[in-house]
């Protein structure tokens, strides 16, 4: 690719923002505002022929090469403040879904992130290093499904 960016396979229930921070370590970028910005010219083309701003989640799940529901439902705390904040008044569900993705998508839902250390061994045995996992970043739930 012209560049220069590697792409990465998302891991299962990974959140977005440990996702985002893989992306920058191993492209050698020193944060997410600096990864941000190099995908904000990647897919300057995309955004432009959509005729609006990308959100964060939204250029993630492009270099994820998923569909951006899908990512969206594996892996963003979306669907978490959605359910918090209720249904919406607009009429317009795409503009809805889009301003849900500009102001929650890749927000935290916890003051602190939370982990497994169960499944962060688990992990390091299974991919070769620990992540952030969505189950765990769930306000009110204290310890993962498995353990």
């Amino acid at each position: 690719m012209s560049d220069g960016l590697l792409r990465l396979a998302t891991l299962p229930d990974e959140l977005s923002q440990g996702y985002a921070g893989r992306l920058a370590r191993i492209n050698g970028l020193d944060s997410i505002n600096a990864l941000e910005r190099q995908l904000r010219m990647r897919f300057a083309q995309e955004a432009s022929e959509r005729g609006r701003h990308a959100s964060k989640v939204e250029l993630l799940a492009s270099m994820a090469g998923m569909p951006l529901r899908a990512y969206v439902q594996e892996h963003s705390m979306l669907a978490v403040w959605r359910g918090v904040s209720g249904p919406s008044l607009r009429r317009d569900p795409e503009l809805d879904f889009h301003q849900g993705l500009l102001t929650y998508g890749i927000r935290a839902s916890r003051s602190a992130l939370h982990f497994c250390a169960e499944c962060a061994k688990a992990d390091v045995a299974f991919h070769g290093m620990s992540y952030w996992r969505r189950e765990n970043q769930i306000p009110g739930v204290y310890a993962c499904s498995k353990h």
